[in-house]
């Protein structure tokens, strides 16, 4: 009874978003949509019920946050040949050598020779 839904239509007329309202949407888009007004419009309505649900609020802005750290990594990693043990890399000033090349949780780490926990990619560079 509490489920909330989102219209995308082709021909949106005015019977339309009435229907739309009255049923509860988040949002009424118009086929075709922009992959851009798409995640417009599903920020708003998550911050709708973020509103309602602070728990809902909680969890999507620990998704972004944890997404953001993915794609920061993504993003450096892109720009890096793959590492793969043996290699030399800097880390904290220091050369060292990569032991293991991992990829937990959806961030790539490397295991260095002499260094206990996993280092995450984006602290170190190429030697």
């Amino acid at each position: 009874p509490r489920c909330q839904v989102a219209f995308l239509r082709t021909g949106v007329e005015p019977q339309h978003t009435d229907a739309a309202q009255q049923a509860g949407a988040l949002f009424l888009l118009q086929k075709p949509c922009t992959a851009q007004q798409l995640l417009t419009a599903l920020g708003k309505a998550l911050q709708d019920v973020g509103k309602i649900n602070p728990m809902v609020n909680a969890q999507a802005q620990e998704d972004a946050a944890t997404a953001a750290r993915h794609l920061a990594t993504l993003k450096r990693v892109a720009n890096l040949a793959p590492l793969k043990p043996g290699d030399t890399v800097v880390h904290q000033g220091s050369r060292a050598t990569v032991k293991h090349a991992i990829v937990r949780q959806g961030e790539m780490m490397v295991q260095l020779e002499g260094v206990e926990a996993p280092v995450p990619v984006t602290e170190v560079q190429r030697a």
